[in-house]
């Protein structure tokens, strides 16, 4: 799968390019290097990275929870990651409140649980799959930790399903969407389930949508 190909389709789906997000950290440089934001995104995501690049990435992202992945395929889906939040953060004009707002690799230690975004004073949530599962499956697995923060915020998550070009909303604070406890195969661990889940809206009504949620 070609996530960058698909990520350039989401971005002028969206009326945008995804160039123009990823100039925008154009002569920012990452902490204590003379390493450019934008240039490093940009030949991670067409896998061409410079030795001293590379370097870097293996030096900053050996951590635990990149599972199976090398730090430069980690590093790629974190980097990806940080430009869909860009792209959705810019078409739903939504304020960034992630530890990782600055796009910085973060340490372990410096790595701490938050939304990802704020509306309103409310906490946003986004979820992105890069499969088909959840509209075919209609099946939502959400992680332990995620679910119960959704809850506790009163948050709303919004899921984009970017192959299929569509996604939900989720509010949770006027509804807990029958979620229950199951062990999840893929990730060898127990997570939160919704089953028979049929609200998927096509991506270009987003906007319009989630209007309706602020």
């Amino acid at each position: 799968m070609n996530k960058t190909k698909i990520l350039v389709d989401f971005a002028k789906q969206l009326g945008f390019s995804l160039r123009d997000f990823v100039l925008f950290y154009k002569d920012q440089k990452f902490k204590d290097t003379n390493l450019d934001k934008a240039v490093l995104f940009s030949n991670l995501l067409l896998d061409r990275l410079t030795k001293d690049e590379a370097s870097y990435l293996s030096s900053k992202l050996n951590l635990p929870h990149k599972d199976n992945r090398t730090p430069i395929e980690y590093g790629k889906e974190l980097v990806i990651s940080w430009l869909i939040e860009d792209i959705v953060s810019k078409y739903l004009i939504l304020s960034a409140n992630g530890a990782d707002a600055e796009r910085d690799f973060l340490n372990e230690s410096e790595i701490k649980y938050a939304s990802d975004f704020l509306i309103n004073g409310r906490h946003l949530e986004l979820y992105v799959s890069w499969t088909t599962y959840w509209t075919s499956v209609g099946k939502i697995d959400l992680r332990l930790d995620k679910y119960l923060n959704l809850l506790e915020n009163r948050a709303l998550l919004l899921g984009i399903s970017i192959l299929d070009k569509k996604f939900f909303l989720m509010d949770f604070s006027k509804n807990d969407y029958g979620f229950q406890q199951e062990y999840n195969l893929h990730w060898k661990k127990r997570c939160w389930t919704c089953r028979d889940y049929q609200d998927f809206i096509p991506i270009e009504k987003m906007h319009s949508v989630f209007a309706n949620f602020v």
